[in-house]
């Protein structure tokens, strides 16, 4: 799956919109889309959710990325990112979203992506959905919506024992593996601030040392 100028291969998105259109009553009942990925633009994310609500009630979204598109992309921007398409889709589609990257203990880079959809019950259990997953990214590129979008590899789960295993997957995950991008944002802001001080010659504490000594260098001599 990737654009149509490869050998006639298939955007993601129109993979999983025509998975979508096998739901039972999809307009009629609040569905909940889970999105994992290695790597988010949170624009792509906000352009699949507009594409899915046109067929779909979608009710809820949560977003699980790798906890390195922190740094990568700045703590405060992406945050600020996922806040505005947060936004953008309640006010469009009623649906409330959720982020969170996800840290293993480990360190290991979380590499999988898939991306499921799904009816619950009254205990939140899946009724009825359907899975994506594969190599595609939740990016421009990896899903399909850009004109020089990469070459991606996918399959499509309708099984709904399947399907819930992603679901019981995805909330174990959730529930312990993640962490919280506030200290980050924190330090990020913390930052900024020290950073404007210095810019603008501000000085809010005194310091009892010396620039010269600070900064020179000092050698030891051998006989």
């Amino acid at each position: 799956l990737t654009n149509e100028r490869f050998h006639g291969a298939r955007p993601a998105v129109e993979l999983l919109l025509e998975a979508i259109h096998t739901l039972p009553m999809p307009r009629k009942r609040q569905h909940v889309v889970y999105i994992l990925s290695c790597y988010v633009r949170p624009a792509a994310i906000e352009s699949l959710l507009d594409a899915i609500a046109k067929d779909l009630r979608v009710t809820e979204v949560r977003i699980l990325f790798d906890y390195s598109e922190v740094f990568v992309q700045g703590p405060s921007p992406l945050q600020q990112a996922f806040q505005n398409i947060a936004e953008a889709l309640r006010v469009r589609h009623g649906m409330t979203i959720q982020w969170r990257p996800i840290r293993p203990a480990s360190g290991a880079l979380v590499h999988a992506k898939a991306y499921g959809v799904a009816e619950l019950n009254s205990q939140r259990q899946v009724a009825a959905g359907c899975l994506l997953f594969g190599s595609a990214n939740a990016t421009h590129r990896g899903l399909g919506l850009s004109s020089r979008s990469n070459v991606e590899l996918g399959s499509v789960v309708t099984n709904r024992r399947e399907v819930e295993r992603f679901f019981l997957l995805y909330q174990t995950l959730w529930a312990k593996e993640t962490v919280s991008m506030d200290a980050d944002l924190l330090k990020d802001q913390e930052e900024l601030f020290r950073f404007a001080l210095l810019c603008n010659g501000y000085f809010l504490s005194k310091w009892s040392g010396n620039l010269k000594s600070l900064l020179s260098i000092r050698y030891k001599l051998t006989e």
